[in-house]
């Protein structure tokens, strides 16, 4: 890089003092506590210093979040004001915008507005919910003057993709997204396990093919647009993606995708991960099929999601609904990830 380095503050990951002196190798079956950074390949916990490094570095960094943990939203925000802080003019990719709301979004930035009317102006609600919650990140990005960018494809599309398979894109889209090759068995059946259990065990295997096809039509959408918006200049980088943490992971998510389409990006996945009281340091890292981390970073929060299990809503939801639910690519459509990482108004759809 030749961007001078300049450390991220403190404030970014909610971390105390003491945690910049913190040993780097933890005691087997150590407490996490509220905002430890640990280095998922080593096990070891990182310093303040060390994070920051690993951010400032990287091309993409991609921010995993459960969708209604405002902790999770505030500790974003954080860590993109300060980006800006130290130099860099970063694009923030967002997950919840589509790409036909680019035009309102780009027309909101430059009209001066404060960020509270950001949802009215770009009509958050048609692709998302809650936007209170994610005011906070928004208005991280609008403070630093930084590009805010839809990351997804319009629901119309995800649903057509749901019906008709990938094959239906255009090849040269296929191949930005990454759709021109498939995944690893080992993989494909590991997704279709956790789109089974993200939907409660309401839906067979063999219903997951379509939502297979969504999830990676999605985070084929979310690769492409990062890589649209890096640009040369140094001080460009990283840039910043808000997504679930489903589409953080390195082994079917948006890092694997970009590993895929260009190798020599380097990719950071930071997902935050709701430590319950107690939980070890080692309960932290979660890995795939393959025994590798899903993530590169883990910072334990709080957990301050909704209270109540959200297959409580779904099945209540469905109730009412035919056993296909709407159909396989409705569903799809609707599709966005483990139960606990997506919005409550699309756990039961």
């Amino acid at each position: 890089m030749n961007v001078p380095f300049a450390p991220i503050g403190l404030a970014a990951f909610g971390l105390s003092l003491t945690l910049a002196v913190v040993a780097a190798v933890p005691a087997p079956g150590r407490a996490a506590p509220d905002g430890l950074v640990v280095d998922t390949a080593s096990g070891n916990v990182l310093t303040v210093e060390d994070l920051s490094e690993r951010l400032l570095a990287a091309d993409v960094v991609v921010l995993g979040e459960t969708h209604d943990s405002r902790d999770h939203h505030r500790r974003q925000a954080a860590i993109i004001a300060d980006l800006a802080a130290a130099g860099r003019r970063p694009a923030v990719v967002f997950e919840m915008l589509s790409r036909e709301q680019q035009p309102a979004i780009d027309a909101f930035l430059a009209g001066g507005e404060p960020a509270s009317g950001f949802g009215d102006a770009v009509d958050w609600a048609r692709n998302w919910n809650a936007f209170e919650i994610y005011e906070q990140v928004i208005a991280a990005a609008m403070a630093a003057k930084l590009p805010v960018v839809a990351g997804d494809v319009p629901r119309e599309e995800r649903r057509r993709i749901g019906k008709e398979g990938v094959e239906a894109l255009a090849e040269e889209t296929r191949t930005a997204f990454g759709l021109d090759r498939p995944l690893p068995e080992a993989i494909t059946a590991h997704l279709s396990d956790i789109l089974v259990a993200s939907h409660c065990g309401m839906i067979p295997p063999e219903a997951t093919g379509p939502m297979i096809d969504v999830q990676r039509l999605r985070d084929g959408a979310m690769a492409a647009a990062l890589r649209e918006r890096l640009g040369a200049a140094p001080e460009n980088r990283p840039a910043v993606l808000i997504a679930g943490a489903g589409h953080a992971r390195r082994d079917f998510g948006v890092p694997a995708v970009l590993a895929a389409l260009d190798p020599e990006l380097h990719v950071l996945a930071l997902a935050f991960v709701p430590a319950p009281p107690g939980a070890a340091i080692a309960d932290l890292v979660e890995r795939d099929v393959y025994g590798e981390p899903l993530y590169d970073v883990v910072v334990a929060t709080a957990d301050d999601r909704p209270a109540g299990d959200p297959c409580t809503a779904m099945r209540a939801r469905a109730a009412g609904k035919t056993p296909a639910m709407g159909g396989a690519g409705d569903e799809a459509a609707a599709q966005d990830g483990p139960v606990a990482e997506r919005r409550p108004a699309e756990a039961g759809q």
